[in-house]
């Protein structure tokens, strides 16, 4: 018979286009989105590539069907014109219901997101032997080994002190 954990677990944490939903839902209201996620979510939609030369502005549902206004870099909009049913159709598959059935175009500069790129690794010193000795106490103290072990590495993480090099 297999032995049953009573403790449950749970996914720490969300992704940063489910937290910005949130915040994004009253200015999203204001442009006709009800779905926030349209624009947090509009790179991973649509794919990086044209993320980066179109800008959904509103959400127009009055005139019949429902109209996706986007705004289109220089020389793009003859592409995403082209590129308009499946458009429209990555967005529909990805909300799972028919949320736009065309697109309107405005052309115009995109402005500049910021870039992603990673943050340099840090390289940290060791902790001190003394600061070693006192968390190894202290997670000895600890019932349970496996909590005592990544309570272990958590504390080493926080012991590790910047490098000098890393102030530059």
């Amino acid at each position: 018979m297999a032995r049953t954990s009573p403790h449950t677990y749970r996914r720490m944490g969300r992704p940063i286009a489910a937290s910005l939903a949130p915040i994004l839902a009253k200015p999203a209201a204001k442009r006709g989105f009800r779905e926030a996620r349209l624009l947090a979510e509009w790179p991973a939609i649509v794919g990086e590539h044209l993320a980066a030369r179109t800008r959904p502005e509103r959400l127009d549902r009055r005139a019949g069907a429902p109209t996706l206004r986007l705004l289109v870099a220089p020389g793009w909009s003859t592409e995403v014109q082209h590129m308009a049913p499946q458009i429209a159709q990555r967005i529909n598959q990805y909300f799972g219901q028919a949320m736009v059935e065309r697109l309107a175009l405005r052309q115009g500069p995109i402005p500049a997101r910021q870039s992603r790129k990673p943050a340099p690794a840090l390289r940290r010193a060791a902790p001190s032997d003394e600061d070693m000795r006192r968390l190894t106490a202290k997670c000895a103290a600890v019932m349970d080994p496996e909590l005592a072990t990544i309570l272990m590495r958590l504390g080493e993480a926080l012991l590790r002190k910047p490098t000098a090099t890393d102030r530059d």
